[in-house]
């Protein structure tokens, strides 16, 4: 009990000390803009909570780093460059799954205490599921939010490639055109990695290796065979303007062919919910008269 107390003081000091020097980088978000509105505040509080995860992740993860394998790095980092957290580092994520699998063991020992002591196989069983599962969140977590950006790009796609398609019609390269669309496309990830290929070929790589970099990071099919259509029309002296105005042609088909799936399949997903809560009570309403008159309860 006492190690406990000490242990919740603990954490609670160095809660209160990583809020303290994350307090700056507060104020600044704040100066710049006073008159921020709820979302921005929310952004704000999410920032802040993403810098204290960020340090007590990286402070615990030092002592794991000669643990965690290459593979496991290279997996780790890839995971993170998908995901857009390009501020993490593989230790960091490490450190979370052996935090979460540590919980998930603490609870299911917890939970299945006298099935434990009773040496029963199936509650050795749930205590390694729950530990795996404690272990595969944060890349669990990690992918969703690939998922996530990756439907956002799906979104402004079309749009960045009609401006691209602009400025190569207007007379502009690719690096400039690119440029362009970025200033007319809102922030988000795909504003987010085109920015970083432009900061790879400021950086002295090639065209084609800058590309290949960007379809490794995303990982989208459609981006993946726009950039192959790119590298490969580049090198045979084909009309880049042509081959994004195709391809954003060919977006705005396949988000329409998808809404008309989605709204097709909306009848299928409503006949479950109508089943079973609609249906009953219709028939209760309807059969209840006929009910009272075969009973002679009238």
């Amino acid at each position: 009990m006492g190690s406990a107390i000490l242990l919740s003081i603990f954490a609670a000091m160095m809660a209160a000390r990583l809020h303290e020097r994350s307090k700056p980088f507060l104020s600044q978000s704040s100066n710049h803009d006073s008159g921020a509105s709820a979302k921005d505040l929310t952004f704000i509080s999410f920032i802040q909570a993403n810098r204290i995860l960020w340090r007590i992740t990286a402070w615990l993860g030092r002592p794991l780093v000669p643990f965690v394998t290459w593979g496991q790095r290279r997996r780790l980092a890839l995971h993170l460059s998908r995901a857009g957290l390009t501020s993490w580092g593989y230790v960091q994520v490490y450190c979370l799954q052996c935090l979460f699998a540590f919980l998930a063991l603490i609870i299911s020992v917890w939970w299945l205490n006298h099935s434990l002591l009773d040496l029963k196989v199936s509650a050795f069983f749930v205590l390694c599921a729950c530990t795996a599962l404690g272990w595969w969140c944060p890349i669990f977590w990690l992918k969703r939010r690939h998922q996530f950006r990756l439907r956002r790009m799906s979104h402004q796609f079309p749009f960045f490639l009609d401006m691209v398609g602009l400025g190569l019609d207007a007379g502009l390269n690719l690096q400039a055109s690119i440029q362009l669309a970025l200033e007319h496309i809102d922030e988000g990830a795909l504003h987010q990695e085109w920015s970083k290929m432009l900061t790879d070929l400021r950086a002295g790589q090639s065209r084609a290796q800058a590309l290949r970099q960007l379809s490794q990071r995303l990982n989208l099919p459609s981006i993946r065979q726009l950039i192959s259509s790119l590298i490969h029309g580049e090198s045979m002296g084909f009309s880049l303007g042509r081959i994004i105005q195709v391809y954003a042609d060919q977006q705005r088909a396949q988000r329409l062919m998808q809404a008309e799936k989605q709204a097709l399949q909306a009848p299928v997903k409503m006949l479950f919910p109508m089943a079973l809560c609609i249906f009953p009570c219709t028939f209760i309403i309807l059969g209840f008269p006929v009910m009272v008159q075969l009973l002679g309860l009238a």
